[in-house]
């Protein structure tokens, strides 16, 4: 009797190639959407693999490529807006992580609403050259609601204003503001926070009035009287520097 012995392979498909109509060599793991304010800086966090049968080695020198809007850059070459392997580039990015332990995590700095677009990673670990054309990035870049300002000494000052309508519930109360930002290269983070203490004013009401024989006239407050709600408001201005 023959006993014939079988092995059977499975090969599982990541979600992306699954739904990927386009050949792709590389994928990489990250957010597909992410959103940022003007003037800050956006960590993105990355991480890649290749397809087993492709020819990538950790030993040899690996560059990090990032390209916007489209990913035939061989025509167009102002889309390559970030090389690991030049020394100026056109975009302020940063790759921080390790490309040879598959981290393409990228400090994206001093962002801009023309940097709204559509990205796309690339390796270039020669001969392995590939493109994540099945992953695409989408970071939308907006105006912050309120003014933010890079001061000489390379911090910023961001500037938030609020009007409320005060009363005597106020007096007393402290209004904080924080900011929290990358620092290090994005390795750490740090908080700037700033405090202050409302002091509300206000005029005493139902006040008696009496008459003395000597002609003196006085007048003293029976209790603080709150303004109404619609008396006025107050502006706070929390300017934190980051």
């Amino acid at each position: 009797m023959v006993t014939a012995t079988m092995l059977l392979s499975v090969f599982l498909l990541s979600s992306a190639l699954a739904d990927c109509s386009k050949e792709s060599a590389l994928f990489i793991t990250a957010p597909k959407n992410m959103e940022a304010l003007s003037g800050s800086c956006l960590l993105i966090p990355c991480n890649f693999s290749a397809i087993p049968d492709q020819d990538f080695n950790s030993t040899r020198t690996t560059f990090g490529v990032w390209i916007k809007h489209d990913i035939h850059f061989s025509d167009q070459t102002n889309n390559v807006i970030f090389n690991s392997s030049r020394v100026y580039n056109s975009y302020p990015m940063n790759i921080t992580g390790d490309l040879s332990q598959k981290s393409c995590t990228t400090l994206f700095s001093r962002l801009s609403t023309n940097y709204t677009e559509t990205y796309y990673f690339r390796i270039e670990n020669r001969p392995f050259l590939a493109t994540a054309v099945c992953d695409p990035q989408r970071i939308i870049v907006k105006d912050p609601p309120n003014n933010i300002t890079e001061n000489t000494d390379q911090t910023f000052t961001t500037k938030i204003q609020k009007t409320i309508t005060l009363s005597d519930t106020h007096d007393g109360l402290t209004i904080s503001c924080s900011a929290t930002y990358p620092v290090n290269e994005g390795r750490g983070v740090k908080t700037a926070e700033e405090r202050k203490t409302l002091s509300v004013s206000y005029a005493p009401k139902n006040t008696s009035v009496s008459i003395s024989p000597s002609g003196l006239v006085s007048a003293a407050p029976v209790e603080p009287s709150p303004p109404p709600a619609s008396a006025g408001s107050r502006t706070a201005k929390m300017e934190p520097s980051v």
